[in-house]
């Protein structure tokens, strides 16, 4: 018996919950830009352009992440 779209929509959200927390600690990069982004005043979020470098761009983005690297600068579709 398989599981509905609902259902595992539903696993994959528990899970993200559940482990989020450890992998943020594990991953010093993201958790250096989660404390930047917080502090950062959300007016001013927008109008500061995310800039890494090449390798950061490549460790940061995955196959689903909709995001060029131009110039030190990255650029989200």
């Amino acid at each position: 018996m398989g599981t509905t779209d609902l259902e595992e929509t539903e696993l994959v959200r528990e899970t993200v919950v559940r482990e989020l927390a450890d992998w943020i600690e594990s991953n010093s990069l993201l958790r250096q830009r989660l404390v930047k982004l917080l502090s950062t005043p959300p007016e001013t979020r927008r109008a500061t352009p995310l800039r890494m470098s090449y390798e950061e761009f490549l460790e940061w983005a995955d196959e689903d992440t909709l995001a060029e690297w131009v110039n030190g600068e990255v650029v989200m579709y």
